[in-house]
């Protein structure tokens, strides 16, 4: 029985179109890197490569995503470009290193930002708003889909975070997956369409390494569900 379960779990992995589309939420890039990695990631969406508070990504959700790409400036480490909502795109625009504008996450928020970087902004829009339409429309048509999201987010969070997307989606399956490194994550939280997963601080950044296949494998094996009626 083991043996067969690993195997179910290792054609998850070299098979994802088996399972759910899986869409990262931040807190970073740690979420898109190792979906990568893993074989799980074959299409961008609208937060992969930024960094994103909880303040801003209810605030983005539930003005739907109005202000996203909206009032740019310069971040104070000249190094990335804030938002209305205070979203940080810190892999999207061209450095001293990269002139080139990113495609993909290709640049490191390591080096500044080249001086001339406000003429790239209807670029990253355009790309931007691609990803936000690609998702929407996953989630208006009932496609499965897994939000991952780590850092920042608990238990409460996720419980206005479900009821967020009840509302704004009403067609929508999914389920929201969320990482941690507290004692909050060890055990299940028992949340309708929420799934919850303690991951080592040492291992957020190990993309390739053991921890986040076997999360990313069983993300890769769940069957979102639509939303169960309200009771009145």
């Amino acid at each position: 029985m083991k043996l067969l379960f690993a195997m179910v779990l290792s054609l998850a992995i070299c098979c994802p179109v088996l399972g759910a589309e899986i869409i990262s939420l931040g807190y970073a890039c740690n979420v898109a890197r190792a979906s990568r990695y893993n074989g799980l990631r074959q299409i961008a969406y609208p937060f992969d490569w930024m960094i994103t508070s909880m303040h801003s990504l209810r605030q983005a959700f539930e003005d739907d995503f109005s202000r996203v790409c909206q009032n740019m400036h310069l971040r104070i480490d000249g190094k990335s470009v804030i938002d209305a909502y205070g979203l940080v795109y810190i892999h999207d625009f061209p450095t001293i290193r990269t002139a080139a504008i990113p495609v993909d996450g290709e640049t490191l928020a390591v080096h500044p930002l080249v001086e001339n970087w406000e003429e790239s902004i209807p670029t990253v829009q355009a790309k931007i708003q691609r990803r936000l339409a690609r998702m929407k429309a996953l989630l208006e048509d009932g496609t499965p889909v897994v939000f991952v999201r780590y850092e920042e987010m608990k238990r409460k969070d996720s419980e206005g975070f479900i009821k967020l997307f009840r509302k704004k989606f009403p067609h929508a399956r999914l389920i929201l997956a969320v990482l941690g490194s507290t004692s909050e994550f060890q055990t299940s939280w028992n949340i309708p369409h929420v799934i919850n997963f303690y991951i080592d601080e040492n291992d957020i950044r190990d993309w390739q390494g053991p921890v986040w296949r076997s999360i990313l494998q069983e993300i890769s094996l769940l069957e979102p569900e639509g939303w169960d009626p309200i009771e009145t």
